[in-house]
């Protein structure tokens, strides 16, 4: 064999053995933190999981096979896989986390019989499949906190997504009690929530339509003049943005989304205080779109 050749075969060789070795110990580092995490939280949550992987390329923790039995629950949660896609380890209560929860195996029955009886009079039997996304950074020289999003979507049902921004906040989830007496001082930056339908609402708008004995068609015809009836009372120009998105939603019902992005940072003690849903509305730039 040409030196040339051999020489690039051995260094393929190494390199590659070198990278399956750092992967494996970088694993292994990983699995002994998930472990320390989990050991921290008390055997009462009781965790299991079926292996932990690193992605040296993507710097992505894998947790995958996780089951989780809450204190008195009659079933465990299984979750498909857990991935930490980036977390600070510098501190106690990491000050960035984005990470993704896929394949949560959700029964209604855990939420009681009556939600059950719920979610199966609309068709919803066994089962959900939920997936859940956080990503927050936490700016301590600001003291801002930057939820980028915490998103939960529900197959065959529904999927909905916040973005928040507050100020003046000292985050630190062991001090909730503090945090509940600082509440009215907390500054609003902004926030938008986002709703996108995945067969929830036409079921519902189904079921009602039975109720009332009439077609779905006729049933939205009724909610939309009552909308309208509603705004004519208000007579407010700044909320008739908001009716006209309602109607669209409940006509085409696939996405609705309420931002408030106020003009100035707005503490949380005065939204409480506007008085009238007009002056909410106007202090905080609500917008909703369909």
């Amino acid at each position: 064999m040409n030196k040339k050749l051999l020489a690039a075969a051995v260094a393929v060789v190494v390199l590659a053995g070198a990278y399956f070795g750092l992967t494996r110990y970088a694993s292994n580092a990983a699995r002994s933190h998930v472990d320390a995490v989990i050991a921290k939280a008390g055997p009462a949550a009781n965790v299991v999981y079926k292996d932990v992987s690193y992605n040296l390329f993507t710097r992505q923790t894998v947790i995958a096979d996780v089951s989780i039995l809450p204190p008195g629950g009659l079933a465990p949660t299984r979750i498909k896989e857990v991935v930490v896609r980036s977390i600070d380890e510098t501190s106690p209560t990491p000050a960035f986390l984005a990470m993704d929860i896929r394949g949560i195996q959700l029964d209604p029955a855990t939420f009681g019989p009556a939600d059950a009886a719920r979610f199966a009079a609309l068709g919803y039997t066994g089962p959900l499949t939920c997936d859940l996304g956080i990503d927050y950074a936490y700016a301590r020289d600001k003291r801002e906190l930057t939820l980028n999003a915490i998103s939960l979507a529900i197959k065959d049902v529904a999927t909905l997504r916040l973005s928040l921004a507050l100020g003046n906040l000292d985050f630190d989830p062991k001090q909730a009690a503090t945090l509940l007496f600082t509440y009215p001082s907390l500054l609003l930056l902004r926030s938008e929530l986002v709703y996108t339908d995945a067969s929830l609402m036409e079921r519902v708008l189904k079921q009602e339509a039975a109720k009332k004995g009439v077609d779905v068609a006729t049933l939205k015809k009724t909610m939309a003049a009552d909308a309208d009836e509603a705004l004519q009372k208000e007579q407010s120009p700044l909320l008739a943005g908001v009716v006209t998105a309602l109607k669209q939603f409940i006509e085409n019902p696939r996405q609705l989304s309420i931002s408030l992005t106020p003009a100035t940072p707005v503490p949380l003690g005065q939204i409480g205080r506007a008085g009238s849903p007009e002056a909410v509305a106007g202090l905080l730039n609500l917008q909703v779109k369909s």
